[in-house]
């Protein structure tokens, strides 16, 4: 299933697409949204279990601000938590909208002396589970399948963020 700006393309099997008007297949992306949704939730529960907090943001809270020093890898639990990038001119661009079972704080990861590069703010009431990287890459280290699940996680988040350039690229 492909969702574009004008219709969606659905693959069978053999991986030909047949194009569709978007209005008409409206329940195809509702569906997959659904299983989408269902799939990350059971990738991200088994981090549950990783000694980690719960934070509450109020709506416009900060979560992190670009420059800070990155401290924790946050899974969504609820709510909606906005990616953004201010730039010297004055614009904020809003570069995604993580909902639940969403990452934030990904790219800090085993690295030295991380910083956050992106500003994150809540959209809505939210709560995460924030997990301080040395003891997400301790647990990763000694459980193998935590770390396919992340590894996972992040591919289907590379996916996401790949299609929305595709997508800026091609449709302006």
């Amino acid at each position: 299933l492909y969702q574009g700006f004008e219709g969606i393309f659905l693959f069978s099997k053999c991986q030909t697409p047949v194009y569709r008007k978007k209005l008409e297949y409206d329940e195809y992306s509702i569906i997959g949204r659904r299983v989408d949704t269902m799939l990350m939730d059971s990738l991200v529960r088994p981090f549950y279990e990783v000694p980690g907090k719960v934070i509450s943001l109020k709506k416009d809270a900060y979560l992190f601000s670009e420059g800070d020093d990155a401290r924790y890898f946050y899974f969504v639990r609820s709510g909606q938590i906005c990616v953004m990038k201010s730039v010297s001119s004055g614009r904020v661009l809003s570069l995604r909208l993580v909902k639940q079972s969403g990452i934030l704080g990904e790219l800090p990861l085993y690295q030295k002396n991380p910083v956050y590069i992106f500003d994150a703010i809540a959209k809505t009431d939210s709560e995460v589970y924030a997990i301080e990287y040395p003891v997400l890459e301790q647990f990763l280290e000694k459980k193998p399948q935590l770390a396919i699940h992340l590894m996972q996680i992040l591919s289907e988040h590379m996916r996401k963020q790949h299609s929305k350039f595709r997508d800026l690229v091609l449709y302006g």
